[in-house]
């Protein structure tokens, strides 16, 4: 198993960042990976200057982990996940993982560490996810981590600069208590 280190994320992160994000959701053809939306949604998933926002908002806390240095690699950015305060809930977003790194748990590392923050810096009652309706496995994932329907849908944030295609999209919300009762 990888051994990972998780910080915040800074603005000298931005770029690399951008680009492991686009890699992961809106990969080449032939380059998918298990978390990609190629098959709806065009462009990419994020630009720089949205990242810069998000970095700089208070609200939003960017976590990325690293993976340690090995014999033929160097330290580099491996996953990501964003916290955005709400309060009472923490929204959880941008959970990213490498194609590369894929299948060895830093999703749900990262989704910990995320909720382990989350509770640290914002002490919220709920956790909460939005996952596109059609990504049937995500929403599973998410279902064994404990997250449940809420019954909400929100339109797909088309003001993102993306292009749906195949299909109108709508996103699940999902949520679950930040402490356990």
């Amino acid at each position: 198993m990888i051994t990972l280190n998780f910080r915040p994320a800074t603005m000298q992160d931005a770029t690399a960042l951008v680009a492991l994000i686009n890699r992961a959701y809106r990969p080449e053809p032939g380059q998918e990976g298990w978390t990609h939306e190629s098959g709806w949604i065009t462009q990419q998933r994020i630009h720089l200057e949205q990242l810069q926002d998000l970095l700089q908002d208070p609200v939003n806390h960017l976590l990325v982990a690293t993976a340690l240095p090995t014999e033929n690699h160097n330290q580099q950015i491996v996953g990501c996940v964003l916290l955005s305060n709400t309060s009472p809930i923490v929204q959880i977003g941008l959970l990213t993982v490498d194609p590369d790194y894929q299948a060895q748990q830093i999703g749900r590392l990262l989704l910990d560490y995320a909720e382990q923050q989350g509770r640290e810096l914002y002490q919220p009652e709920w956790f909460e996810r939005s996952v596109v309706h059609t990504r049937q496995e995500l929403i599973a994932y998410y279902e064994r981590r404990g997250y449940q329907h809420t019954g909400q849908i929100k339109p797909y944030p088309v003001d993102q600069n993306v292009v749906i295609y195949r299909e109108s999209l709508h996103l699940i919300i999902m949520q679950k208590p930040a402490y356990s009762i």
